[in-house]
């Protein structure tokens, strides 16, 4: 059976999305690797903290689906990172 035009359309974009997502995901890999390279002296923490965080809330968001979960799931991954959070801070 054929999908509708407006399900084709919807289909396209969802694959546009995830291709954007990940050319955003492998450039801020690069970025990251790249900054190794350079003195960054006490700068260097804080903005590797930076690219890991920006790659993560990508693929929480995109691939995990986040952004269509219900308000319970984004509840409990809101819930689980404060905690973590907490026993970051604590340790």
């Amino acid at each position: 059976a054929e999908a509708s035009p407006a399900a084709a359309r919807r289909g396209g974009g969802e694959t546009r999305r995830l291709g954007i997502v990940g050319a955003a995901l492998f450039a801020l890999a690069a970025s990251s690797y790249l900054l190794t390279e350079l003195p960054l002296g006490g700068w260097a923490l804080p903005l590797a903290l930076a690219f890991a965080w920006a790659k993560a809330t990508l693929i929480a968001w995109h691939f995990m689906e986040l952004r269509t979960a219900r308000t319970s799931v984004r509840a409990a991954v809101a819930i689980a990172l404060l905690l973590l959070a907490l026993l970051v801070g604590l340790s």
